[in-house]
């Protein structure tokens, strides 16, 4: 009998502690003006927030803000910031892209790669270094468009390797695998 108590006891512990790290969670985010979320964003990045010349703001109350801006001679859409929910700004910027005629999204991968690449549900196609060591990859998503990752170069503030992350939107859509190798190579 007693440990079937204690059992009970255990378990209500561990339901307690989940609903706390579920209500902390939500606490994180804030939901709210433009300021509060670049405010959010500031602190748990400790990164400045500015606006790159030329990118366009939009922002949403209770998803957060992105900044992009259209680049003509290259045919892309380059988003700079993501604050808040990241996967529905990308399908915005996938939808503006689209809607603008531009054939590539491009950003920042500024955590583990390995993570990124699973997170987006990325298949690799190919993967090499070029002569400094840097990984490169090729992958495909589900839907069967392409996306490069090249290294960038470390981030600063975190000491942590950043990438180039270029998302063709047209599926079977992708870079010559030789240009892109030669490039590695210089």
């Amino acid at each position: 009998m007693l440990f079937g108590k204690r059992l009970k006891q255990g378990l209500q512990r561990t339901r307690k502690k989940k609903l706390e790290k579920d209500v902390n969670m939500k606490q994180k985010i804030k939901f709210g003006t433009p300021q509060e979320w670049i405010d959010w964003y500031e602190k748990k990045t400790g990164d400045t927030f500015t606006v790159p010349e030329g990118h366009t703001i939009n922002y949403h109350e209770r998803r957060g803000i992105i900044t992009f801006k259209p680049d003509l001679k290259s045919g892309m859409l380059i988003v700079m910031y993501v604050i808040g929910d990241g996967k529905f700004w990308h399908d915005v910027a996938e939808m503006i892209a689209k809607q603008n005629g531009f054939r590539c999204v491009a950003t920042i991968c500024t955590r583990n790669v390995d993570a990124y690449i699973r997170f987006w549900d990325y298949k690799v196609v190919k993967e090499w270094k070029n002569k400094e060591g840097q990984r490169r990859f090729l992958t495909i998503d589900p839907f069967g468009r392409y996306a490069t990752l090249t290294y960038r170069g470390i981030d600063e503030r975190t000491g942590k390797d950043t990438y180039w992350v270029i998302q063709y939107l047209v599926p079977g859509e992708r870079p010559n695998l030789d240009d892109l190798e030669k490039e590695g190579e210089t």
